[in-house]
């Protein structure tokens, strides 16, 4: 009579069982780097978003939006009653607009703006000088951490000058570290030297 093996002996079956967590893992690994990608993705499209309602709303207008009406005609939602929080560096608030809503909150746009005496660019001075910043706060999936992108109006009499986008990071409130990794950005503090 003969007698055969019908079952897998424990070789056979740790072998299957590392093969099963070897895929696992690289699909786990390729998910997470895709939905980061997807996410990073939205939230370029979505600051972008932002900075071109600004844009077209002083082409249309000629002045940038300075209130909360005038955003919301620039397809930004107002924040009056939204907001529990307002970085207490950023001073004087003229108004604070949301858009999309994102995994960790909410992109805040806030606008502040002031007079300065003079201005200087290429050795000429210009002394009827408006100064409008645009601060938007925002979670960016490629540094994982909260930040905020500055982007400043300046205006020479009538001859309006856009000036470059900074980004920045923010720290976090308890331990005045940076970058804040907060699960909100209510958890970050300002901080425009980091």
């Amino acid at each position: 009579m003969k007698t055969g093996s019908l079952g897998f002996t424990i070789v056979e079956l740790l072998i299957v069982v590392v093969v099963i967590a070897i895929l696992a893992a690289v699909t786990i690994v390729s998910y997470n780097g895709i939905t980061k990608q997807a996410n990073i993705s939205a939230q370029e499209a979505d600051v972008k978003a932002i900075l071109d309602a600004q844009d077209a709303y002083r082409i249309i207008h000629g002045q940038t939006f300075s209130n909360e009406s005038e955003a919301r005609e620039a397809g930004l939602a107002n924040a009056s009653g939204k907001l529990s929080w307002w970085p207490s560096e950023v001073e004087p608030l003229d108004f604070a607009s949301l858009t999309s809503t994102t995994p960790r909150g909410k992109y805040m746009l806030m606008h502040e703006a002031s007079t300065l005496s003079s201005y200087w660019v290429n050795g000429t001075e210009y002394t009827d000088v408006s100064n409008e910043v645009f601060e938007i706060y925002y979670w960016d999936y490629s540094q994982s951490s909260w930040v905020v992108r500055w982007n400043q109006w300046i205006g020479f009499d009538k001859d309006i000058q856009k000036g470059n986008p900074i980004q920045w990071r923010l720290k976090n409130v308890t331990d005045n570290e940076s970058p804040c990794t907060a699960s909100t950005l209510e958890e970050c503090r300002y901080n425009p030297s980091n």
